[in-house]
């Protein structure tokens, strides 16, 4: 009973947590990319601090491709521009095992 009783009380607290902002997604379609010999490591798990205001945005801190390795990019707050949208750091294998590295980038909003 007691294990069943902890069970619900950790469903009723995630229910509960406070959800993080994060920004519109967007693709890499057209960016441009690197050609990596391996995987980056497992992303570090990271606390985002406070927001510095309603409008900030957490983006998720990454491993980027340096040339000869990854170095980690912590998270941060980001106060994107009206539309704009995030390409994520983005590791792509293909089928003969080519693995492709793409920064991750903001994209601006189509101007109409």
């Amino acid at each position: 009973m007691a294990a069943l009783d902890l069970r619900w009380s950790l469903v009723v607290l995630a229910a509960c947590a406070p959800r993080l902002s994060v920004p519109p997604e967007a693709s890499h379609a057209g960016d441009a990319y690197r050609a990596v010999p391996y995987p980056p490591p497992p992303a570090k798990v990271e606390v985002p601090p406070a927001p510095p205001s309603d409008t900030a945005v957490w983006v998720d801190g990454y491993w980027s491709w340096n040339g000869a390795g990854y170095g980690w990019t912590p998270g941060q707050w980001v106060v994107p521009e009206p539309g704009a949208a995030y390409a994520r750091p983005t590791l792509v294998r293909l089928r003969n095992g080519e693995l492709l590295y793409y920064e991750g980038t903001w994209k601006s909003a189509p101007s109409k």
